[in-house]
């Protein structure tokens, strides 16, 4: 949520460097960031991620897009966020984040 482009993660490089670093905090500082947003915030980023991924992926070739050099930036970044969003929203903690997604998703869609 932090972070919706690439461009966004080359701003923070520095301050993104001492968690490469220190992998530990990493926890640390996703739940702090995670912290400043409402859940509808949360919501409203995930529903738009999902919706640009699928905007970058046309449903006829869903299943032949893959992740490697020849995706554009914006593509492996959107996959990505897409990716990591899915398996955040599965967690069991998330329901109330994962019910909103799917409304939203249904009303957007």
């Amino acid at each position: 949520l932090r972070f919706p482009t690439h461009e966004s993660i080359t701003l923070k490089r520095k301050h993104l460097q001492g968690i490469w670093e220190d992998p530990s905090s990493f926890m640390t500082y996703g739940n702090s960031c995670l912290s400043q947003f409402s859940n509808e915030i949360k919501a409203r980023a995930i529903v738009q991620c999902f919706l640009d991924l699928q905007s970058e992926i046309p449903k006829n070739m869903a299943k032949k897009i893959s992740y490697n050099r020849d995706c554009t930036w914006l593509r492996r970044w959107t996959i990505l966020r897409a990716y990591i969003f899915h398996f955040w929203l599965d967690a069991s903690c998330n329901n109330t984040i994962k019910s909103t997604v799917m409304l939203k998703w249904v009303d957007w869609y």
